[in-house]
């Protein structure tokens, strides 16, 4: 810390003079005893403003930030919980990243319900030839989040499918029924794979 005594007081009369000297000192140097910091700073979950552009080698993230200005890395950064940036406006900034353009949920698996690859599914359950219903591990805020259904076959197979979503009772907050139907029929049919997409929020 920068601040230091005035002077040390030994015994001497305290005049005016001296007391607003001493103050002056603390006032005129309000940021010497925590800058630079020898310790972490805990704001106790409240916002630091206006940073400006002072350049931060390491930044470590403990607990959830919100971005609500321009911001540019340039150093190490070290996220341990998640960095949730505000709504996206209307209209979104070019060329800016929201929280509302990553998936929420996706997932490819087989047509026993064996999860190949997923994001934020804790399984899937097969119940016919099909049909498949998806549980999601975070569940949705609402049903109005979308679903992108897919669904992959060999090039060798005559087989075209459809790929529609059971939208009046196969869609809840924390899962959702996904079906392939042959078009010449509409049959319930197995593909290779099937294939889901979601965007929403939680």
């Amino acid at each position: 810390m920068a601040l230091a005594r005035v002077k040390v007081w030994v015994r001497e009369v305290l005049t005016f003079a001296n007391l607003h000297t001493e103050f002056d000192n603390i006032l005129d140097n309000a940021l010497s005893p925590i800058s630079p910091l020898t310790g972490n700073l805990d704001v106790n979950d409240k916002n630091l403003n206006n940073i400006g552009t002072a350049d931060v080698t390491t930044l470590t993230v403990s607990g959830t930030s919100t971005l609500t200005g321009a911001t540019t890395q340039t150093g190490a950064l070290t996220v341990t919980a998640a960095i949730i940036p505000g709504t996206a406006p209307s209209p979104p900034a070019q060329h800016g990243l929201y929280r509302e353009m990553a998936a929420a949920v996706w997932c490819i698996w087989d047509t026993t319900g064996a999860i190949s690859d997923s994001h934020n599914v804790t399984s899937v359950t097969d119940t016919a030839a099909g049909d498949a219903i998806v549980t999601f591990d975070r569940d949705f805020a609402g049903t109005t989040y979308v679903a992108i259904p897919g669904a992959s076959h060999d090039a060798s197979s005559t087989a075209t499918l459809l790929v529609p979503i059971a939208v009046n009772t196969g869609k809840a907050v924390g899962s959702i029924v996904i079906q392939t139907r042959r078009v010449s029929d509409a049959a319930l049919t197995d593909p290779n794979h099937f294939q889901l997409v979601c965007f929403g929020a939680q």
